[in-house]
């Protein structure tokens, strides 16, 4: 009896093991840094509805490959620097994730060898107008050593690719190399702090291609300052002064 006892304990103490572990939350970047971000929540619900909907939308699809004990905070750094460049009065900043299941669920687990028609492939029939893809890869660690101080080299490689969906073209595909380093003479160096700075640096790369190539509009929606001047040219009339020269107008 008490070994039937002990039995049943173990076999409801494992199914509510396996019960909370089912309702764990997987862990998800965006709904970290972004979802759960209360303050840029708060922005959001300050922008017009209509205007909303006439904003671009950007998927953001990104892993972070760096393999670092610290890839949390490299998240956050990632995460905090796409919402401040895709600003919410601009872009609409959805999350990527999905769309990344989709391709493992066609056999494509490494996005970086994906080609670009697959990806634009799952974005078809829906309603984002450009993609950004980033990924974090392993990162590499040099040690210097001096007479009167140590430091520390770490190299950034991050993949980085932009597609126009209803183009069905690609903004910008490269690879972006960064190196953050640090030195002391007294105190132990962190790899960490290193690492941070080559995200930094990686994504002031980004801001600054997001900035040149990146459409701030719906296709075919252009604004008027993104349009060219129609000039228009008026022929005075026969009763007004022949010596009069045409006027030129400006039409946005």
């Amino acid at each position: 009896m008490k070994k039937l006892f002990i039995f049943v304990l173990t076999a409801v103490l494992l199914c509510l093991c396996m019960t909370a572990m089912a309702a764990k939350k997987e862990y998800n970047p965006y709904e970290k840094y972004v979802t759960e971000d209360k303050k840029y929540q708060e922005t959001l619900l300050t922008i017009n509805s209509v205007k909303m909907s006439k904003l671009p939308k950007v998927a953001v699809m990104y892993v972070n490959n760096s393999q670092a004990d610290y890839y949390k905070a490299i998240d956050k750094e990632v995460m905090k620097n796409f919402k401040v460049i895709l600003n919410p009065y601009v872009y609409q900043f959805v999350d990527g994730t999905p769309y990344m299941k989709e391709l493992a669920e066609m056999g494509i687990e490494d996005i970086t060898t994906a080609e670009r028609a697959d990806i634009l492939d799952i974005y078809e029939n829906t309603d984002i107008d450009y993609v950004i893809f980033l990924q974090i890869e392993p990162m590499w660690r040099k040690d210097k050593v001096s007479t009167f101080s140590k430091g520390k080299e770490m190299t950034a490689i991050a993949p980085f690719k932009m597609l126009d969906v209803k183009r069905k073209k690609a903004l910008y595909n490269g690879r972006i190399t960064r190196v953050g380093e640090s030195s002391t003479m007294f105190f132990k160096l962190g790899n960490k702090s290193v690492a941070l700075e080559a995200i930094e640096l990686i994504n002031e790369k980004i801001n600054y291609e997001i900035k040149k190539r990146l459409p701030k509009y719906k296709y075919g929606q252009a604004t008027v300052l993104d349009k060219k001047p129609v000039t228009i040219t008026v022929e005075p009339k026969a009763s007004e002064n022949k010596t009069s020269a045409k006027e030129t107008v400006n039409v946005n």
